[in-house]
């Protein structure tokens, strides 16, 4: 159906755009996103807080990661963003490995961790990290979480960190897209069914109303197999029978 087509396209545009159901349900109205220096000093105060005390302070550090996860832009320094990343991932993989513990665990551990902090720059995977940091417990497994975060951070192409207002303008254009989608989404929803087809009988298409004296049959009925034709009296048939004659 054309209808059930448009419809998973629609549905398809708001997965590319904001990836998982959850964090676009109520965007544009209670969630606005826009640039904060609130975030700039909580990560600062991150960076520089002691080991012990990152823990406490990670919490509060949450919705940063939860806004990349939405938009796939970044606006805070990279090299205290990818800091508060390997803090929330390690919190995490330790939570997994002690309830099913993996081999090697540290080690692979170390590794992740050395991959996030070796970019320069975001990878262009941030916004897949940052969801994979928001709900992890769609993995049953630590080696199945472990698998997905190699997956993204295993890469080499970045993208640029925006300034304030960039940020705002872009997050802003999401924002109008996203309310597009969502219009179009409804309205579509809204159309009231189809109207069937009622389509003629087969006989109805095989067989036009067409006017008996515009057919070439004087007499008989139509039909199919002998017994039809011995019943059909054409003009051409007598014409040929009366020259024989």
């Amino acid at each position: 159906c054309i209808r059930d087509r448009y419809q998973r396209r629609v549905r398809g545009q708001i997965s590319f755009l904001y990836c998982s159901k959850q964090f676009f349900t109520s965007f544009m109205e209670d969630n606005p996103i826009t640039y904060s220096d609130s975030h700039a000093n909580k990560l600062e105060a991150f960076v520089k807080a002691e080991a012990e005390n990152k823990e406490n302070l990670l919490p509060d550090l949450i919705p940063i990661i939860k806004n990349i996860a939405q938009t796939s832009l970044t606006c805070l320094p990279w090299n205290s963003l990818k800091l508060l990343i390997v803090s929330k991932l390690g919190k995490i993989l330790d939570e997994f490995n002690s309830k099913k513990p993996l081999e090697n665990f540290e080690e692979i551990k170390t590794q992740l961790s050395s991959q996030v902090i070796a970019f320069k720059d975001p990878p262009f995977t941030i916004q897949r990290l940052c969801e994979l940091l928001i709900n992890p417990e769609i993995y049953k497994t630590t080696k199945q979480y472990v698998a997905a975060i190699e997956k993204v951070v295993t890469v080499t192409t970045t993208q640029p960190t925006l300034s304030g207002p960039d940020y705002n303008d872009n997050v802003a254009h999401l924002q109008v897209k996203m309310y597009s989608v969502k219009q179009s989404k409804k309205n579509t929803s809204a159309a009231p069914p189809a109207e069937p087809i009622d389509f003629p009988p087969s006989t109805a298409i095989l067989l036009p109303n067409v006017p008996k004296e515009d057919m070439d049959i004087d007499t008989g009925k139509i039909g199919f197999g002998d017994a039809a034709t011995e019943n059909m009296d054409l003009d051409g048939v007598k014409d040929e029978q009366a020259g024989k004659g």
